[in-house]
């Protein structure tokens, strides 16, 4: 491995993630010679760091974000560094949600509903957690959503987040690259944090589901509007009306009802998980984002597998080695020149005392040549030795234990997800037991339903049967009284008749006597004349009252028809059409045959004002239908109602 970055005790891999706010690094804390374990580290950007009031501020909030503890929250810790401002996590093998939306978009790997939901559901208990235990997220961005390979979800930098939402205000262009995911109108700076987290995470939520920003150039601003115009990109179908239930009240503050808490979102939230009509598991959201970074969950893994076995200089612990001076040490301590002896010990033993000297000597310098030797070659090589074994074994004592962690963390994660689907299937069996229990009722009421209708359908019959006989009552009744018309119209007729050839008789009878009278004939002559004026008053009579039907004047018989208006509305598709102006009439004239009863049992057309155009719009239609519908006075002829026929006008009035 080249080139690897230090601060501090930290060696910096790989910059997994870049932002405006912040650079998020693969990093490992260093021991000797060896990684202990690997870390994440936020770097927060130059133009923050250098401001005093936020370094404070972080620093204030580290202290009580320490203490969360969640499944879904990843444990932070704060250090500054040569003056740079870090916060450090366990690290975990995942991808942003930023990340995962530039893939998405990139590649064209929609979100399904269900890795939408649960994203939005592990989110959500992470919050309203964090918000019950009094230290909100201050900035719910997709920046520090952290999803890994194996679905789990993890959102960090709730002290970091405090200190970067009191500084957005003044840097506006790092506001610009976020502000869709706060409210508009309300102050960055200011305000209720849950508020914010809610509809941040109401708009992350309408991200995954249709591929679109909430605030979108063109679009709507208007929640209800914006949510109902919307497709899910998945499926080209509406957003479901219980999804679109929580986004109006996570987006809509003005809602009578909209989310006031974390706690209320995270509560519709599970209602919506454990409903059963998604499946919104971790498997599902592992296996898309094996399916979005399957190249890079790879190399990741390959980079990080080297760096484990990546051997450190540190300078601090390479002690440069002394080499003594055995000269000078044998000087001071056995060398030195030896004190003048007596006169008569130098006469005494003068050779002897200086062969003894220099044997003392020489020994003395042979035997710190020994020690030193021995020194350099076995006693320190064994302390150095001792000391690397011993932070081998502090390194793997510390590997241990991050993985007796790790396995705790998972084993916890696994209760966890058992415990939910164990939920989960709980209240799919109780929804099971109540489908049951109202599937039953509804038999039962289907039983006392077949009942009704066979009782209404008996009924049906037995009114059909009386409506039956009724109007064969009726028809009996009609056929008595044309009957009863026929005889007295024959009566009439006979009276008539008779009355006619009785005063044909009677005239005749005046006409004989008269022609007695003045020819004197005898009484047989008279019988002849008798036949004869009978004969002919006969064929003087009129056999009819009856006028022709050609004759009649059927126009001047005919009242005014009984609907009392000779004005029309026009048809709405010829108003929206245009074709008639306003302010004027148009008149259909039609030539209609009206039957006894008043009604019109045929028509013909005269004049029509919109014959020229190809398409008239449903108006000829709409005149025929008025003309069927009127009713008339029939004329009366001989006593009775008649047939005739009529010229009629129907109008259409333009406003």
């Amino acid at each position: 491995m080249v080139d690897i970055k230090r601060v501090g005790a930290h060696a910096l891999f790989d910059e997994e993630f870049q932002s405006s706010l912040f650079s998020s690094w693969r990093a490992g804390q260093v021991s000797g010679s060896a990684i202990l374990n690997h870390q994440r580290i936020d770097l927060l950007s130059s133009d923050l760091s250098k401001n005093a009031s936020l370094t404070e501020s972080w620093l204030g909030h580290s202290v009580t974000a320490t203490k969360l503890k969640h499944p879904n929250i990843l444990a932070e810790k704060t250090e500054i560094v040569e003056g740079s401002l870090l916060a450090i996590y366990p690290y975990q093998e995942s991808y942003c949600l930023e990340q995962l939306f530039d893939k998405s978009h990139s590649e064209g790997i929609p979100f399904q509903v269900d890795h939408a939901l649960i994203i939005a559901g592990k989110l959500a208990s992470a919050l309203s957690y964090a918000s019950q235990s009094n230290q909100p997220h201050a900035l719910v961005l997709p920046a520090f959503i952290n999803i890994s390979a194996e679905g789990d979800l993890k959102i960090r930098g709730f002290s970091i987040s405090h200190s970067i939402r009191e500084q957005l205000a003044a840097h506006m262009e790092l506001l610009s690259s976020y502000k869709k995911y706060f409210p508009q109108g309300d102050h960055i700076g200011k305000g209720d944090l849950d508020r914010y987290a809610i509809f941040s995470m109401g708009a992350i939520l309408f991200q995954m589901l249709t591929g679109e920003d909430f605030y979108s150039p063109g679009k709507s601003k208007i929640a209800e509007t914006r949510i109902s115009e919307s497709m899910m990109a998945a499926t080209d179908t509406p957003i479901p009306d219980k999804i679109v239930n929580v986004l109006l009240h996570a987006l809509d503050p003005n809602l009578p009802n909209s989310y006031k808490t974390t706690h209320d979102l995270n509560a519709d939230m599970e209602k919506l998980l454990y409903s059963g009509e998604y499946s919104p598991t971790t498997f599902n959201l592992a296996f898309f984002m094996h399916s979005a970074f399957r190249d890079e969950v790879e190399k990741r893994a390959e980079s990080i597998s080297r760096e484990k076995k990546h051997t450190f200089e540190t300078v601090s612990e390479v002690v440069p080695p002394v080499m003594p001076k055995p000269i000078q040490r044998t000087a001071s301590e056995g060398s030195q020149p030896n004190p003048v002896p007596k006169e008569s010990s130098v006469r005494m033993e003068p050779e002897k005392n200086n062969k003894l000297g220099l044997i003392f000597g020489i020994t003395s310098v042979l035997l710190v040549l020994v020690i030193a030797a021995l020194y350099f070659l076995f006693i320190r090589p064994g302390r150095e030795e001792s000391k690397r074994q011993a932070q081998k074994l502090a390194l793997l004592e510390s590997q241990k234990s991050a993985k007796d962690e790790s396995k705790a963390l998972r084993e916890k994660s696994k209760d966890l997800e058992i415990q939910r689907l164990r939920k989960q299937l709980r209240l799919q069996m109780e929804e099971m037991e109540a489908e049951n229990a109202r599937l039953d009722e509804e038999m039962k009421n289907a039983e006392k339903i077949v009942d009704e209708r066979k009782k209404m359908e008996a009924e049906r019959k037995a009114n059909q049967a009386k409506m039956a006989a009724m109007e064969a009552e009726l028809e009996r009744i009609q056929k008595e009284r044309e009957e009863q018309r026929r005889i007295e119209k024959e009566k009439e007729e006979a009276r008539l008749k008779a009355e006619a050839e009785k005063k044909a008789l009677e005239e005749a009878e005046k006409v004989a006597v008269s022609r007695l009278t003045e020819e004197k004939v005898i009484p047989e002559a008279s019988t002849t004349n008798a036949e004869a004026a009978t004969t002919s008053a006969s064929i003087e009579a009129p056999s009819s009252l009856i006028l022709p039907y050609a004759k009649m004047d059927n126009a001047a018989q005919l009242e005014k028809p009984l609907n009392g208006s000779n004005y029309y509305t026009p048809s709405r598709s010829a108003l929206s059409a245009g074709i008639l102006k306003s302010g004027k009439y148009y008149a259909y004239i039609f030539k209609v045959t009206i039957d006894e009863m008043g009604q019109t049992v045929d028509y013909s057309l005269e004049q029509n004002p919109l014959a020229d155009l190809e398409n008239d719009y449903g108006m000829l239609k709409r005149a025929i239908s008025c003309a069927k519908r009127l009713k008339y006075t029939p004329p009366i002829k001989n006593g009775l109602p008649s047939k005739c026929e009529k010229q009629i006008v129907i109008h259409f009035r333009v406003l």
